[in-house]
């Protein structure tokens, strides 16, 4: 009963925090994958950088099981825009977004191997 209560509160709270919003980045937490040595280790942790964006935005996944990472911008009244992802190291990205008008897009991150589909947003300046 208290590993049940203990899921609902960390998902409450998970839900939470993945809703707010940083300055510099956007950051959430996937899923719980599963307990060891009673702490929580968390699956697919995704971050966006920065937020707002100049000219790139870099994407950071960590504690992946995600197999073929695909991405898909589209601007916020649902445009699909194209983009040449760049796989700078293991498991991180950078997008060039340098071209783009100031606004706000969403980033969709999807695998089709693990059916993963995520969206993210973020701000575009000057």
């Amino acid at each position: 009963m208290k590993e049940v209560l203990l899921i609902v509160i960390l998902c409450f709270f998970s839900f939470g925090v993945s809703q707010a919003q940083s300055e510099y980045t956007e950051e959430k937490n996937m899923e719980i994958s599963y307990f060891q040595n009673d702490k929580i280790v968390l699956k697919n942790k995704i971050e966006i950088y920065p937020n707002p964006a100049v000219e790139n935005i870099f994407i950071k996944i960590e504690n992946s099981e995600l197999e073929k990472v695909e991405f898909e911008l589209f601007n916020i009244i649902g445009n699909s825009l194209d983009i040449e992802p760049e796989e700078i190291s293991k498991n991180t990205f950078k997008i060039n977004v340098e071209e783009f008008p100031a606004g706000y897009y969403l980033i969709i991150i999807k695998d089709p191997i693990t059916r993963f589909n995520q969206a993210f947003k973020f701000n575009k300046i000057k």
